[in-house]
């Protein structure tokens, strides 16, 4: 009866049947599972689906549901799962020249930047993708503004087209106008230098220059002293017209060539002690000099354009007679370029 009372038979069962399911009833059903339910994919191969776009989000839940995982895991395992590209892997990228701009914005979307960081990564990324190109095309464009082949505005288009920031332009104007300023200033004062030490020029003429240059004045005071204990070259009168002669020839070739227009022509033609009346005729003689240049250049395009068919008979003699006012000379020229198009015969050698 107390047996009965105590309830102790109801334990007794529930002991047995607690052990004969752990040592029976678990290992027959892992077994029989195991061996007849098909096989699925793994917790990684189903995220990886998942994360490749081959499978959706409803099939890759209920797959893992399998594995024995709730829906409430699956935000958790797929944050775990989906590793973002590293911003070095980025840098090295971009640093390589190669740019996409749909393929760094997923990438920072992914990486769950900060919206309003990720413009500037991608500036970021799109300087350093074109650094190396930009660097060189930029000292470029400093220095075609600082031989003065373009102005101020032109160079601020060129660096626009470059990307270079809105912000740093200024500087590069600026540092363009510093470059300006130091080639002219030192090469006035090489020159007055250069100058003096050959007796050209008296110390009024060169302390006036030095003057003209607005240099720094204590650098002025112990160069106005060295410059008594200097020895002054002498240079003989056939030198001096050596010297003149070699000068002569490149201030002509210089303006020939374009590199200089009229005024730094005569600039320069005044350095190496020319008169005003011989400026003049030098002058005179180097417009002579280009002109031939340029005709000589027009006629080999005109010759060469002829051979391409580009120009006919016709339009060949109105090109060559804009610049060659004798009409045997344009004839000629023809016949020169006839001959030259026509087909060779071999002659038979008897």
């Amino acid at each position: 009866i107390l047996y009965d009372l105590s309830g102790y038979k109801l334990v007794t069962g529930a002991a047995f049947t607690a052990l004969g399911t752990m040592m029976f009833g678990y290992p027959f059903r892992y077994f029989f599972a195991n061996v007849f339910r098909p096989r699925m994919p793994s917790e990684q191969q189903v995220l990886e689906a998942y994360l490749e776009g081959e499978i959706d989000e409803a099939t890759a839940k209920r797959m893992l549901g399998y594995h024995g995982y709730h829906d409430s895991y699956f935000p958790m395992m797929v944050a775990v799962a989906d590793r973002p590209v590293s911003p070095m892997l980025l840098n090295r990228i971009a640093q390589a020249g190669y740019y996409d701009e749909q393929l760094f914005r997923k990438a920072f979307a992914d990486a769950h930047y900060p919206f309003e960081i990720r413009p500037v990564l991608l500036h970021y990324m799109q300087q350093v993708a074109m650094g190396e190109l930009k660097a060189v095309y930029a000292s470029v464009a400093v220095s075609r503004y600082r031989e003065g082949l373009t102005n101020s505005e032109l160079f601020l288009e060129e660096l626009k087209l470059l990307r270079v920031q809105e912000a740093l332009r200024g500087s590069y104007v600026i540092a363009g106008d510093l470059m300006r300023d130091y080639d002219l200033r030192s090469e006035v004062l090489k020159e007055a230098k250069r100058a003096f030490r050959q007796g050209e020029i008296d110390e009024g003429a060169f302390v006036a220059i030095a003057q003209s240059l607005e240099l720094d004045a204590g650098y002025w005071e112990q160069w106005r002293r060295l410059m008594h204990l200097i020895p002054r070259e002498s240079t003989p009168a056939s030198k001096e017209v050596e010297v003149r002669a070699i000068g002569r020839e490149a201030v002509v070739r210089r303006f020939r060539e374009g590199l200089t227009l009229e005024e730094g022509f005569r600039n320069e033609a005044r350095l190496l002690g020319y008169t005003p009346p011989q400026v003049d005729r030098l002058y005179v003689l180097a417009l002579l000099e280009r002109d031939y240049d340029y005709c000589m250049e027009r006629l080999k395009a005109a010759h060469q354009a002829y051979d391409a068919g580009v120009l006919d008979d016709q339009a060949f003699v109105q090109e060559l007679a804009d610049f060659i006012l004798d009409p045997q000379k344009i004839q000629l020229e023809l016949l020169k370029a006839k001959y030259r198009k026509a087909p060779k015969v071999k002659r038979k050698v008897p």
